[in-house]
């Protein structure tokens, strides 16, 4: 599972994404991800924005939660109705 700084930083990273995918850039920004010393900065634009919008969503009073899960079981190796701990 990631932990909360890691969990905040794919937040961001999933936001941009989209932002960068609605705007028409996302082959650029995905480059850029991939070559960080980009002179573009494709990425860090949408890296800062997206961050901005999710603190101005926090002072709102919203709260970013994790994945689902499910999600979270699978990553894990798991599935629903495994106990935690539990010996065969």
């Amino acid at each position: 599972m990631l932990d909360p700084a890691e969990f905040i930083d794919s937040c961001v990273e999933a936001v941009a994404d989209a932002w960068a995918s609605i705007d028409g850039k996302l082959p650029e920004f995905r480059r850029d991800r991939a070559a960080p010393d980009s002179a573009s900065g494709v990425y860090d634009g949408y890296m800062s924005e997206a961050s901005e919008l999710i603190d101005r969503i926090g002072t709102r009073g919203w709260l970013l939660i994790g994945p689902p899960l499910s999600k979270r079981l699978s990553d894990a190796g798991m599935k629903s109705g495994d106990r935690i701990g539990e010996t065969e």
